[in-house]
Formats: structure tokens, C-alpha cells, sequence
């Protein structure tokens, strides 16, 4: 599960470092895609964007999780999806929390239905769909 983790966090840094360099800004706009930045107006990501950072990090979570777990192809998609899931949820509501400086739960319902979230998390699954198809 660690290496989920790590895997969705770098993304994520990848995700900024491609905004930053103002790659690939094609395609509709995901909103809540970088919750960070919502304080700046910014969080909104081509969805380009999201395709090149998410489903290599879905892959790559995939091919790890899948050599050091002795699990099927199901239970891994599991793991990498709960995760992936917990950690942008987790992400998007402590930032919706700092920007109105709230409490955290009362943040994480509305995070359920953020387009970022469910297209990150899409996407995710999506590139460790091949990775765990051949392994089978």
C-alpha cells in the first residue's frame, strides 16, 4: 500500500510540475483537479493533463503493488483504488477546510462527487487495467 502512496503523491507532484511549465493544456477543464489551488483560482486541469500524470501513476502503482503483494489482479485493484481514493479525498477536503478554516468533516462528503477526484481516480484504474490484465 506504501507504494500506492508514494506513486499518487508523485503524481500529483507531476501534475503541478507540468502546470507549472504550461505542458499540455488541452482538452476540457476538470474542476477540484489540483484542490490545492482552488484558493487561487487554479484548480481546475486540462484534461490532457490529468491523462499523461494518471494512468502512468495507475500503471506504475499496478506493476508494484503487483510484485510485492502476492494477490489477484482483483484485490490489487482493490488496494490501489481505496487508496488512491482516501488519499484525494483526504487531499481535496483538507484543502477545502483550510480555505474557509473549518473543521475536516465536514469537507469530506462533498469530495465524493468532485470531477478531479473521480477523473483521477478514472484514470488511475484505467492504466492499472492492462498492467493487471497481463498478469493473469
Amino acid at each position: 500500500m506504501l507504494a500506492v502512496v508514494v506513486v499518487v503523491v508523485a503524481a500529483t507532484g507531476w501534475l503541478y510540475t507540468i502546470r507549472n511549465l504550461g505542458l499540455l493544456a488541452a482538452g476540457p477543464h476538470v474542476a477540484g483537479a489540483l484542490p490545492l489551488q482552488q484558493l487561487a483560482s487554479t484548480d481546475d486541469q486540462p484534461l490532457l493533463r490529468l491523462v499523461v500524470v494518471w494512468v502512468p501513476a495507475g500503471a506504475v502503482a499496478a506493476v508494484l503493488l503487483s510484485r510485492w503483494a502476492q494477490l489477484s489482479w482483483p484485490a490489487v485493484t482493490a488496494i490501489i483504488a481505496a487508496v488512491a481514493f482516501a488519499l484525494l479525498v483526504l487531499a481535496g477536503a483538507l484543502s477545502d477546510a483550510i480555505a474557509v478554516s473549518e473543521p475536516l468533516r465536514g469537507h469530506l462528503g462533498p469530495q465524493l462527487t468532485r470531477a478531479g477526484t473521480l477523473v483521477a481516480l478514472g484514470l488511475i484504474l484505467a492504466g492499472a487495467a492492462p498492467v493487471l490484465a497481463r498478469r493473469e
